[in-house]
């Protein structure tokens, strides 16, 4: 929009520039006074100046225009690649949980184990401490 703006006003300036050296040449014609002459061949020039110094203008907006085109591209080509990175990531993390849950289902089946297997073993510490009882009782009877 503003490209579109600084052009249209470059154009509009050299239109009239066009039209400045045709009434001028027109005036010159008809006056030929040279004090007109020098005065409006200044104007020119400076209307000359005016649109040099517009498509300067207009030059450095596309520019930096360009510029800011390849940062913009640069950043997403960032973004992209973290988003890869933190993509692959995840999943890592995903794969360890799952890991995880899965040692962590063992370990409680193996809690289970040793649980069951604590209580046999001290139901058969109890039977072996009645038959020690009984043994000894029969024991001290003989």
């Amino acid at each position: 929009a503003l490209k579109a703006r600084l052009e249209q006003e470059v154009n509009m300036l050299r239109h009239e520039l066009i039209a400045v050296r045709g009434a001028h040449e027109a005036h010159i014609r008809q006056c030929g006074g040279e004090e007109e002459r020098s005065r409006i061949g200044q104007q020119l020039i400076k209307l000359d100046k005016h649109v040099v110094k517009q498509d300067r203008y207009i030059a450095f907006l596309e520019e930096q225009i360009n510029v800011t085109r390849t940062k913009y591209r640069q950043r997403m080509d960032d973004v992209k690649q973290s988003t890869r990175l933190v993509e692959m990531e995840l999943k890592k993390v995903r794969n360890e949980m799952r890991t995880i849950v899965e040692h962590a289902g063992k370990a409680e089946e193996l809690q289970k184990r040793v649980g069951l297997l604590t209580a046999k073993l001290e139901r058969r510490n109890s039977i072996i401490a009645r038959y020690d009882t009984r043994h000894e009782e029969l024991m001290g009877l003989v």
